[in-house]
């Protein structure tokens, strides 16, 4: 007789039992969700910060193979002008122009060389006598190119204590012609000599102080200055005056002798002359004449020669054209010997702002 085994008993859940796994299943599909969405952020921002940058430097390579726009030089004046006061013969010139341009001022008596601001804006003054005279402003730009402009001043009426009479005025404006005149044909490139006796500038900030004063009616010593109304037409640019001016790169110092070539047409060459009255000045301060050197560019006015100008004045534009020259060299040596040359058995070196080869000369047979 088979006895049945017991009954299997009963396992009844406690009531409140936590169920363990399904709670930890939904927290791993949870944070499955939240990694693959960070993953995703991060995957965007990624790529986002690699789109900008490959546009960034996209547009930093089209910058710098851009052609960089040129402004081409101009020329402007607000003095002087129809109405221009002269004080002891002295005006202001000024104006506008490009930026970091050389201007070249000078009548038959006096020169000045200044640059404009990085606004374009200049401003000086300029010794043209009380009966006044032709005035020449030539602007050179960084990159050579130059524009001129001419006038012719003269007087319109007077104040003060410059009253002559009509017959008095006329016969000292000739006594200056001829005097200007007679400068041109005595100067010579000479080593020695005196200085020009011109009037003492006051300098444009203080013309215009005096002009100021003068139309306000305050008190100013009348019996030291002379005042008188000046009018300035355009001249033409064959207008003759007693000064020239140059500018362009240094090739050659020999002693007191200077070499240019022009910046841009460099088949033209000037010679300017120098003595111990030639004044140099470099950043707002005078120096000596050593300091010029091949490769400079120099700004020069003075007196013509019959192959040069024996300078007056002598400025340094900053900065070497070394670069320009890379571009656009100057010959230095040339197969064909110039007429007037002596050949010479010895060779000789010549100081040149672009370095040249040395000849070696082939042995004849």
């Amino acid at each position: 007789m088979k006895v049945a085994p017991p009954p299997s008993p009963k396992i009844t859940p406690e009531p409140n039992a936590p169920v363990v796994e399904p709670i930890i299943e939904d927290e791993i599909k949870k944070s499955g969700r939240l990694s693959g969405m960070l993953l995703i952020i991060l995957i965007l921002a990624i790529a986002s910060i690699g789109i900008f940058y490959s546009r960034s430097v996209s547009q930093q390579g089209t910058d710098l193979t851009a052609t960089p726009t040129i402004t081409p030089l101009f020329l402007s004046f607000t003095s002087p002008s129809t109405d221009t006061t002269a004080v002891n013969g002295e005006v202001v010139i000024s104006g506008n122009t490009s930026p970091g341009a050389t201007i070249m001022v000078y009548s038959d008596v006096d020169e000045s060389i200044i640059e404009s601001s990085v606004d374009g804006v200049f401003e000086t003054s300029l010794i043209v006598g009380e009966m006044g005279g032709p005035v020449r402003i030539t602007a050179v730009s960084e990159t050579g190119e130059e524009k001129t402009e001419t006038f012719m001043i003269t007087p319109a009426d007077v104040l003060g204590k410059s009253d002559v009479p009509p017959g008095q005025a006329k016969k000292e404006q000739k006594n200056e012609t001829a005097a200007a005149m007679q400068e041109k044909t005595n100067n010579k490139p000479e080593t020695t000599g005196k200085p020009e006796k011109t009037s003492t500038k006051v300098g444009a900030h203080k013309l215009k102080e005096l002009i100021t004063s003068e139309s306000t009616g305050s008190s100013i010593t009348k019996a030291q200055l002379k005042l008188a109304k000046m009018e300035a037409k355009v001249a033409s640019a064959a207008t003759s005056l007693n000064r020239h001016a140059v500018s362009g790169v240094i090739i050659e110092v020999s002693g007191q002798t200077i070499t240019l070539a022009h910046q841009i047409q460099r088949d033209r060459e000037f010679i300017v002359y120098t003595n111990e009255f030639t004044i140099v000045t470099s950043k707002g301060n005078e120096v000596t004449l050593a300091t010029l050197a091949p490769g400079m560019r120099i700004a020069a006015v003075g007196h013509p020669q019959d192959d040069g100008i024996l300078a007056k004045r002598i400025h340094v534009i900053p900065g070497l054209a070394t670069g320009v020259f890379t571009k656009n060299p100057v010959a230095t040596l040339s197969a064909t010997p110039s007429l007037g040359s002596t050949p010479s058995a010895t060779p000789t070196s010549t100081a040149s702002a672009t370095p040249t080869e040395t000849l070696t000369p082939t042995p004849t047979l």
